[in-house]
C-alpha cells in the first residue's frame, strides 16, 4: 500500500508538459482503483528523462488520489496535457537517488566513454531504461567500471534521450560498442 500523497519524503512531483506526446511509461495492468505499478520504462523517453523506475508507484494524477479512482476517469485523465503526476518510487531500485540525469551532456568531467570490443558477447548487465541496475561480478560491465546506478547518455554517438527502445536494444547488440557514462554519484 502506498504512503498518502506528500507523506513520504522520497516521493515527487512530476510534470508532462503540452508538448509531450507519448510518456514512454508501460503501466501493470487492472490499476486504478489502486496505485498502478510502472512496468516498462522507454529508454530516451519523457518518462526515462524524469528518472521513473520499474516498480514505482503512480499515487496522483492532476491532483487526485489513485486508491479509488474509476479505470475510465484514469484513462481520461491520463491524455491530458499538462499532466501533473505524484510518484513514490521503487526504493529497491539503484537509480532511486536520481530522479533525472544528473548533468547535461558532456558538462561533467567524470562522463567517461566505454567500448565493448568485437570480443565481448555479453555486456554483463541489467538496465533499467537507461540506468544501470546491475553489473555482473567478472562480466564486461563489471570490468570497465559500470556500476548500479550509471546512465547510459550515447550509444555508438546516438544521444539515448528520445531514442525509440527497439533502436536502443538493438545499438546494444553492436559491436565494438561505445557507451558514453553519467555514474552514480
Amino acid at each position: 500500500e502506498a504512503p498518502p500523497a506528500g507523506e513520504d519524503e522520497h516521493c515527487f512531483e512530476v510534470t508532462a508538459g503540452k508538448d509531450v506526446g507519448d510518456l514512454g511509461i508501460t503501466l501493470s495492468p487492472g490499476n486504478p482503483p489502486g496505485y498502478p505499478e510502472v512496468s516498462a520504462v522507454t529508454p530516451g523517453s519523457w518518462a526515462a528523462n524524469e528518472g521513473f523506475q520499474v516498480g514505482d508507484l503512480i499515487i496522483e494524477v492532476q491532483e487526485q488520489d489513485l486508491e479509488s479512482m474509476p479505470a475510465d476517469k484514469f484513462k481520461q485523465l491520463w491524455k491530458e496535457r499538462p499532466l501533473l503526476l505524484f510518484i513514490d518510487p521503487n526504493d529497491d531500485s539503484p537509480a532511486t537517488a536520481n530522479h533525472e540525469p544528473t548533468i547535461e551532456l558532456g558538462s561533467d568531467p567524470r562522463c567517461r566513454e566505454v567500448v565493448a570490443d568485437v570480443d565481448v558477447e555479453k555486456l554483463g548487465m541489467k538496465l533499467n531504461g537507461a540506468w544501470v541496475e546491475r553489473a555482473f561480478p567478472n562480466g564486461w560491465a563489471d570490468e570497465v567500471g559500470l556500476q548500479e546506478g550509471d546512465y547510459i547518455l550515447k550509444v555508438n554517438g546516438e544521444e539515448v534521450e528520445n531514442m525509440p527502445a527497439e533502436r536502443f536494444k538493438t545499438l546494444l547488440k553492436k559491436r565494438p560498442l561505445r557507451l558514453y557514462i553519467d555514474p552514480v554519484d
